[in-house]
C-alpha cells in the first residue's frame, strides 16, 4: 500500500452546490460561502483561494454578495466540517475577480493606444472654488465674533 494521500478523494464532485460569498479577505486569502441550495442550505462552508478556479494568471479572491458554484470537501477543522472547492462563478462563468481583472487590462491598453495615462491625469491639480484663500491677495478678513448674552 502506498503512503501518498490524494487529497482529490476528499472532494464531492457529484454534488454541486451553488452560494453566495459572505465575506472574504483578500489579503488573508480566505473566507466563507454560504450554501444556498441542496441539503446543506444555510450552513457555511470555508473557502481559501487555493479552491478558486479562474483562468490565466490572476489574483485569486471572491467577492462579498457574489453568487458562486463549488464543490464540498471533508476538512479537519471541528468548527467547519466542509471546505468549498473548485469554485467557479454560476453556470461556469467568470468569477468578479475575473471580469474584474479583464476590464482592467482592457483599460490599460486602450489608454497605452490613446497615448494617455492615469498617471499624467492624476498630476493634474484640481482647485475647488475661485476665491483667493488669502489676505496677501486683496481678500477680506474674517473674524469671528462672540455675540453678548441678551439681557
Amino acid at each position: 500500500m502506498s503512503d501518498n494521500t490524494d487529497n482529490t478523494s476528499n472532494w464531492s464532485e457529484e454534488t454541486q452546490y451553488s452560494g453566495r460569498v459572505k465575506w472574504f479577505n483578500n489579503k488573508a486569502g480566505f473566507g466563507f460561502i454560504t450554501i444556498v441550495d441542496g441539503d446543506k442550505v444555510n450552513e457555511d462552508v470555508f473557502a481559501h483561494h487555493s479552491g478558486v478556479n479562474v483562468t490565466g494568471e490572476l489574483y485569486k479572491y471572491l467577492v462579498q454578495g457574489e453568487y458562486v458554484h463549488f464543490h464540498l470537501r471533508v476538512s479537519d477543522n471541528n468548527d467547519h466540517p466542509y471546505q468549498a472547492g473548485d469554485v467557479t462563478g454560476l453556470y461556469g462563468g467568470k468569477l468578479m475577480c475575473e471580469t474584474r481583472f479583464e476590464t482592467k487590462q482592457k483599460s490599460v491598453s486602450e489608454n497605452a493606444a490613446s497615448g494617455s495615462s492615469k498617471k499624467e491625469w492624476s498630476s493634474q491639480r484640481r482647485y475647488r472654488g475661485g476665491g483667493p484663500r488669502d489676505s496677501r491677495r486683496g481678500g477680506n478678513n474674517w473674524q469671528m465674533k462672540r455675540q453678548e448674552e441678551e439681557q
